[in-house]
């Protein structure tokens, strides 16, 4: 009897451990290599009737992107037409319509674009609707349309430059599905599934870029004209590298990367290693165009390139307390150089950024399925660190 006791408690004791080793990322030399080895088998399989090619995706995959200039990324096509069709979802025909998930929008643009990503995953894992919350109410909700008591609320900002997420339902929950992490952490890339679209066992990295891609749908006529305005740059018809440098409000909450000179190492680190020694055009996203004087002063033989060329009103960073100063015209003239330099930074062969803007995790999953983490870089962070 003695022994039987002596056996459960040992058992018991090696469950604990087990599950507090979990529980805090901690894990054996044996468990870390089978998990290694596990993603290194992990195939992807998304549902393509023209196709039947297998496709891995793991932390030391090299990028491998057939790039044709950017009028013809990703990005400036509509997703029905990606090598792995990414057809538009139909929120209106949710799996269970009597449970749903709403998320209210109140902080900046790609803080709550991620946010509905992430919940957008959630319903649909969990057979939920998910509905977005735009419109106006009791601050802070919504934020973004916020333009002062004396001036008309904007309701529906997201639905001015995207297609409608989500249907007109309310209940609120909450949760928490991404962040940063090392590259070979094995919660990167654990399968998911999500059977009411399609995915089953699909690593979590492929899913989340492959359901944003039919999730997240600029406006037609808003992806021309930021995709026209990126054809004007002379470079970007070639493989490119992309800058996204924040400052603005952050200088308030992060410590800021304050010289050009960590991006420089980074870019010169990308020219070695992805294009054989030569310096391609570099796209610089920013909030802040004194960069662009930083940069070229820094490296005047390089070519850069920017909306900054052409906008020049964000001279001081963008700070999110002054939107609701701005009229229709100045929310709409932001957001357009925006989206423009999201879709630049997402279509680049390879990305320079910082941790401490939601615009770096948001690009990450915006990238194509193909366009791997040799190719993502953070200045303010080490090479292995990444988003999942």
């Amino acid at each position: 009897m003695m022994e039987a006791k002596k056996l459960w408690f040992l058992i018991a004791f090696a469950l604990l451990a087990s599950t507090f080793g979990t529980l805090t990322g901690k894990y054996s030399d044996d468990e870390q290599t089978r998990s290694r080895t596990l993603r290194r088998r992990r195939q992807l399989l998304l549902t393509d009737p023209r196709s039947v090619d297998l496709r891995e995706h793991h932390a030391s995959a090299r990028s491998n992107v057939d790039y044709k200039g950017i009028s013809n990324a990703q990005w400036c096509r509509k997703p029905e037409t990606d090598e792995i069709p990414a057809p538009e979802i139909d929120f209106n025909s949710c799996p269970a319509e009597n449970q749903i998930l709403r998320l209210d929008v109140f902080g900046g643009m790609c803080a709550e674009l991620n946010k509905v990503l992430k919940t957008a995953l959630w319903a649909y894992t969990d057979g939920m609707c998910l509905y977005v919350d735009q419109v106006e109410g009791k601050r802070p909700f919504a934020k973004l349309g916020y333009r002062g008591d004396s001036s008309p609320f904007i309701n529906n900002l997201l639905d001015r430059y995207f297609v409608h997420m989500g249907l007109s339902k309310a209940e609120y929950k909450h949760s928490q599905h991404g962040g940063y992490l090392s590259a070979d952490h094995e919660m990167r890339y654990r399968p998911r599934s999500i059977e009411s679209l399609g995915y089953n066992e699909v690593d979590s990295i492929s899913l989340k870029k492959h359901f944003l891609r039919r999730l997240f749908r600029i406006k037609e006529k808003v992806m021309n004209e930021s995709c026209a305005r990126l054809s004007a740059h002379p470079g970007l018809e070639s493989e490119y590298i992309a800058l996204s440098v924040r400052r603005g409000d952050k200088e308030k909450e992060f410590k800021l990367i304050e010289t050009a000179q960590p991006y420089i190492e980074k870019a010169e680190h990308a020219a070695a290693t992805h294009f054989d020694g030569i310096v391609p055009a570099i796209f610089v996203a920013t909030d802040d165009c004194n960069v662009m004087a930083e940069l070229r002063e820094a490296r005047p033989m390089w070519h850069f390139v920017s909306e900054c060329d052409n906008l020049s009103d964000e001279v001081n960073g963008f700070v999110f307390k002054d939107m609701k100063d701005w009229t229709e015209e100045q929310t709409d003239t932001h957001f357009h150089k925006f989206i423009t330099e999201l879709i630049a930074l997402a279509s680049a062969k390879y990305f320079i950024g910082v941790s401490t803007t939601n615009v770096t995790y948001w690009v990450y999953f915006m990238r194509h399925l193909e366009a791997y983490d040799d190719t993502f870089e953070l200045v303010d962070r080490p090479s292995n660190f990444k988003p999942w």
